[in-house]
């Protein structure tokens, strides 16, 4: 199998401004995985899964989704390359929570949400598979290439391109998923008491992070070179991302009119939303 760049799209961490780039830069090369979480009982992309979805993009070089995770048995399938973007725990905690209720129609209360498995330790169980900062740092080291900051997002893109080594990889953007109304995060992350108990369900996700600001971070911004910041200022100056990309037309086809339809189906789930009991599928274990 040739290389797969593997985006591990952990939610709101810019990873759906990311999917539009490698929609646009990879076309029908890309694939935007139709799977789980990757979280503990739900299911995750694997590597017979892999192969199986190849039977459509035949073509395969980039893979995301909530259900890319390094602790799968993808990294036995050689060539898959990982990487991902992180952003500051409570930060990210508190929009996945604003982002639940406005988009999700979740009516549970914060107090209430923050002490399930969702809220806890995202990040860290997304790429270690446990709440571990160490496990998840060891995983980094092992399987993860590259690993962004959403804080520092034009850098990141700037540095992940070079990271891939392709020159047909056009970094223009614009973003996705942005809430126009930030209340309800600005209300958990404001109040001391709702916001204590984002650091404690993020624990695991502080260490985490703060070793990539401290150690892998500042090791790719030395490898990608002295002409970073100028790099940056110019990308920033001309970002504009073109409202068509007509050759994206062949990959929204592909993504929705045969891998979409043919994903939900083989996995048992009707195009009404209703789900069959056999689950012999096209994404088996994903």
């Amino acid at each position: 199998m040739s290389a797969v760049f593997a985006f591990i799209h952990i939610p709101k961490a810019a990873g759906s401004t990311l999917a539009g780039i490698l929609r646009h830069s990879f076309c029908t090369r890309h694939c935007d995985v139709r799977c789980g979480n990757g979280l503990k009982g739900r299911p995750r992309l694997t590597a017979a899964a892999l192969r199986r979805i190849r039977w459509i993009y035949w073509r395969l070089e980039s893979i995301q989704g909530h259900g890319v995770v390094p602790h799968s048995d993808l990294h036995a399938i050689g060539g898959v390359r990982f990487y991902t973007l992180l952003r500051r725990p409570i930060e990210r905690c508190a929009s996945e929570y604003q982002y639940r209720v406005v988009r999700g129609d979740l009516a549970m209360p914060f107090d209430q949400w923050i002490t399930t498995e969702i809220a806890r330790n995202r990040m860290t169980r997304m790429i270690a598979g446990r709440e571990d900062a160490s496990a998840a740092i060891e995983m980094i080291e092992r399987r993860v290439g590259f690993v962004g900051l959403v804080e520092r997002f034009d850098e990141s893109l700037l540095m992940w391109r070079r990271w891939l080594d392709d020159a047909r990889v056009d970094i223009r953007y614009s973003s996705k998923n942005v809430m126009t109304e930030n209340n309800i995060k600005r209300q958990v992350l404001d109040d001391p008491a709702t916001r204590s108990k984002l650091k404690e369900a993020n624990r695991e996700d502080s260490k985490l992070y703060q070793h990539v600001v401290d150690k892998v971070y500042p090791g790719q911004v030395q490898q990608y070179g002295p002409t970073l910041t100028a790099d940056r200022e110019a990308f920033v100056s001309s970002n504009a991302r073109p409202r068509l990309y007509p050759r994206e037309l062949p990959s929204l086809i592909l993504r929705k009119l045969v891998y979409r339809p043919l994903a939900l189906r083989m996995a048992g789930v009707h195009p009404d939303g209703t789900v069959r009991r056999r689950a012999a599928s096209f994404v088996t274990n994903c």
